[in-house]
């Protein structure tokens, strides 16, 4: 089943990332870790979705995204070991 040219799988993981995205940066503008993780998610179904399209510029913003992710984590964790 196609919605607009797209497989279904496409527009669920579209969805789901930008949810994700959304929650991920509201979790980080209120100074919670769990904003790294779910943004983590956010960027990997995307990178997902813009392999699958070919939209490798985007991809690389994706992957790019996902190192800010984890170094955001590694740095919250080295933090709160210092307390």
């Amino acid at each position: 089943m196609n919605v607009h040219g797209l497989p279904w799988w496409n527009w669920a993981l579209q969805c789901a990332g930008g949810v994700c995205a959304y929650l991920g940066a509201e979790y980080n503008a209120r100074l919670k870790i769990q904003g790294f993780y779910v943004w983590l998610c956010a960027n990997v179904l995307l990178c997902v979705v813009h392999a699958a399209a070919g939209l490798w510029l985007l991809c690389v913003l994706d992957i790019a995204y996902i190192r800010v992710n984890l170094v955001g984590i590694a740095q919250w964790g080295r933090a709160r070991g210092s307390q």
